[in-house]
């Protein structure tokens, strides 16, 4: 029987910003994107259940690098009723379709493809809130497909998000003040910038009008350059979840071919607003958190927003203390869960010394082992992703401050690092601050 609506999670990414976490090269055991974890729970089983608060009761997921990583991490953290589907492209002897190419092919060998269909991209972080309001305008409307939308700050916009230009006289006038400004400048840099941030605070006014709201989109910029000061370069980023009717793909199936193809440039802007086909934008509200987890940095910043109660991410054990949470079976003394700083995150199964000082901002993954008199402060301890890879000791005496911690005997202090195994078995140092 063909259903009304399904998800559909891209997490088949070689995430090359991510560095040695997910390189195979430099770390035995690589993590794909999805299975890192933002709290207790990995990336991957946050799109299901962002789907699954949407009404959504079937999913299936595309991997390829690493891709026994997220089959692992849902296993372990799915304790949702969502049912899903691995859509494998190594099975398929594929390097890379392209997200829009991916979904097309997905749809094109499911005998019963949904009518309409959720994307979320595999590595993103967003606010729970966001959910429903976003699946309920789509489902309610005509259009043909609708995209999340944020207010991002446009130098976070440059050269790495997608920039959605909306429909609208006022949309124009703000841009045609902007233009002439920038015309006005005449070259002089500190008024170019000037410009630019009077457009930002104006932009900003007017998505606090229309937050809330469906708007149609007229345009796509992909990943703008900052020096470009004449582009009509809006502060609402395309954060990477879609809700479409599948119709669009057999629609547009002639122009997804040379086996690759993407949504921004090539379905959205090549095909469905070329064609005037009517796509909108769901203009998310004003405070509403996501992040893009593209850099070890990311992924801490994203670790911290949730101890920092900036986004709901679902159950992260019992707390036992205000921002003290707890999992199953941790073993630790009532001295030092007492002296703990908030906030902090602990998960199953995870044993701590006397006299280990914890927090702030720390989220132990499952499975740790924290020796007597250590400190870790502001830090990412993750749990293990491979049946050979159990070993995770903070040696007695050793300081983790900002650091990602992915495994092994740590018997040094540590901050500012990412720790992995070498394929050679022995643990690696990577300083991330780049």
């Amino acid at each position: 029987m063909r259903s009304s609506l399904s998800g559909f999670v891209l997490a088949a990414g070689k995430a090359k910003r991510m560095g040695v976490l997910c390189d195979p090269k430099a770390n035995r055991f690589p993590i794909a994107k999805p299975a890192l974890t933002v709290g207790r729970n990995s990336l991957i089983r946050q799109q299901l259940y962002l789907l699954q608060l949407m009404g959504i009761t079937t999913a299936a997921i595309a991997v390829k690098h690493s891709a026994e990583t997220v089959r692992r991490a849902i296993v372990r953290d799915n304790n949702l009723s969502i049912k899903t589907e691995i859509f494998d492209l190594n099975d398929l002897e594929v390097e890379d379709w392209g997200a829009a190419w991916t979904v097309s092919r997905w749809l094109a060998m499911t005998p019963d493809c949904p009518e309409n269909l959720v994307v979320l991209n595999g590595d993103v972080v967003w606010d729970e809130r966001l959910a429903r309001p976003f699946i309920e305008r789509f489902l309610a409307g005509s259009d043909w497909g609708q995209i999340l939308a944020a207010h991002t700050p446009l130098e976070h916009i440059f050269g790495r998000f997608g920039a959605i230009q909306l429909k609208g006289e006022q949309a124009l006038t703000i841009y045609h003040d902007y233009l002439n400004q920038c015309r006005a400048a005449a070259g002089d840099q500190e008024k170019l910038v000037h410009a630019r941030m009077d457009y930002q605070a104006a932009w900003l006014r007017r998505v606090e009008q229309i937050a809330g709201q469906v708007v149609r989109v007229r345009h796509f910029q992909e990943k703008p350059a900052q020096s470009d000061y004449h582009s009509h370069v809006s502060s609402l980023a395309n954060v990477g979840l879609f809700a479409l009717k599948t119709g669009v793909f057999d629609r547009f199936a002639h122009s997804l071919g040379a086996d690759f193809a993407d949504f921004a440039r090539h379905l959205f802007q090549a095909g469905m607003i070329k064609e005037h086909l009517p796509l909108s934008a769901f203009i998310a509200t004003a405070g509403s958190y996501w992040r893009d987890i593209g850099t070890p940095k990311d992924l801490l910043r994203a670790n911290f927003g949730l101890l920092n109660s900036r986004i709901n991410l679902g159950y992260q054990g019992e707390e036992v203390r205000p921002g003290v949470w707890l999992g199953r079976g941790v073993e630790i003394p009532s001295a030092v869960l007492e002296q703990i700083t908030p906030p902090v995150i602990i998960s199953d199964d995870v044993m701590i010394g006397n006299k280990v000082r914890l927090g702030p901002r720390v989220v132990v993954g499952r499975g740790w082992r924290i020796g007597g008199q250590a400190r870790v402060s502001n830090s990412l301890l993750l749990p293990a992703y491979y049946p050979e890879d159990r070993n995770r000791v903070i040696a007695a005496r050793q300081a983790i401050d900002h650091a990602i911690i992915a495994g092994g005997t740590i018997d040094r202090s540590v901050e500012n690092m990412i720790a992995v195994i070498s394929p050679a078995g022995e643990v690696v140092y990577y300083d991330y601050r780049f």
